[in-house]
Parts: C-alpha cells; sequence; structure tokens
C-alpha cells in the first residue's frame, strides 16, 4: 500500500508539525543568535550526540538548518539558521503582538 503524503489544515499545522518534538525548539532558539557547532549544541541541551544528530538531520530535511562542513584539521561541523528557520523562530514574536 502507498502511503499518502500528510497534509495539513493551516500553515500553523505544518509548522507545529516540522519544530514538534523535545529539542527541535530548543535547537531554533539557539541558532537564532549565531552558527553553533554539534558539540555547543549537545553540551547546552544535555542530549546524546545521537539524539541531537537525528533532530538536526529532520530540520535540515525540512529546510530550517543548513550544515556546513569545514574543510580542516580536526574537520568540524556547523550549523546555523535557513530564512525559513529564522521566519519559523520569529513567528511567536508576532504572537506577543497581537496580545
Amino acid at each position: 500500500m502507498e502511503r499518502q503524503p500528510r497534509m495539513y489544515n493551516t500553515g500553523a499545522d505544518y509548522a507545529l508539525a516540522i519544530i514538534g518534538g523535545k529539542w527541535k525548539s530548543v535547537i531554533l532558539y539557539l541558532l537564532a543568535d549565531h552558527p553553533r557547532r554539534t558539540s555547543e549544541l549537545v553540551k547546552q541541551l544535555g542530549t546524546s550526540y545521537k539524539v541531537l544528530s537525528d533532530q538536526l538531520r529532520e530540520m535540515s530535511d525540512a529546510g530550517l538548518i543548513i550544515r556546513k562542513s569545514f574543510n580542516t584539521i580536526p574537520p568540524h561541523v556547523e550549523y546555523r539558521l535557513t530564512p525559513e528557520g529564522e521566519n519559523l523562530y520569529a513567528a511567536p514574536s508576532l504572537f506577543k503582538l497581537l496580545g
């Protein structure tokens, strides 16, 4: 049986689906200031590398973050928000303005 794509009633439903989960909203918050390395995120979140990697991969697939690899010794990776991720991070601020 072929799996049907999930349909969303509103943009808010879609946004909540992509940032749902224990760590994604916190990751958005942490990346809003500046790009961060994986080790920084692990320390700040207090989670395992595996859990963090899964969350980062899902967020990257959703187009919220960009993974940048540096060809240095030792090699390292940084994550930063995409414009879509920045917009999603800014959305709750709009609710404050509405009261």
